[in-house]
């Protein structure tokens, strides 16, 4: 029996690409305001938010000159629950592997986990 292939990190996961994945892995899931980051003239990720229409993400998938890091220096994406476009604050950090499928469903189970606790 075949194990399954672990996903691999890309180096860089840009808006389009994301914005695709999403609508393959969730179409529940809107994004909103996703675009790509330049870092020196190139695009080395993107970051924007993605509504299941109650609650909202903010996804950065180039985290690292945030945090003070050399850019692609790690294979992570960041991901956490805001209030809306233009929030970026407040929320727990969560990380995952920087592979567009993988965030996509990270994300989706993050609006999952946040509708189930409001629901009691």
């Amino acid at each position: 029996m075949a194990t399954p292939m672990k996903p691999k990190a890309e180096p860089v996961v840009l808006a389009v690409k994301l914005k695709n994945a999403m609508k393959r892995v969730r179409p529940d899931i809107e994004a909103v305001d996703v675009k790509n980051i330049l870092f020196h003239e190139q695009r080395v990720g993107c970051s924007g938010y993605f509504t299941d229409g109650e609650r909202w993400v903010f996804v950065d998938t180039d985290i690292l000159p945030m945090l003070g890091e050399q850019p692609r220096a790690l294979p992570k994406a960041l991901y956490r629950i805001c209030e809306g476009p233009g929030d970026t604050t407040g929320g727990q950090n969560y990380f995952c592997l920087r592979n567009a499928d993988v965030i996509c469903r990270a994300v989706g189970d993050l609006l999952d986990r946040e509708r189930r606790r409001a629901e009691g």
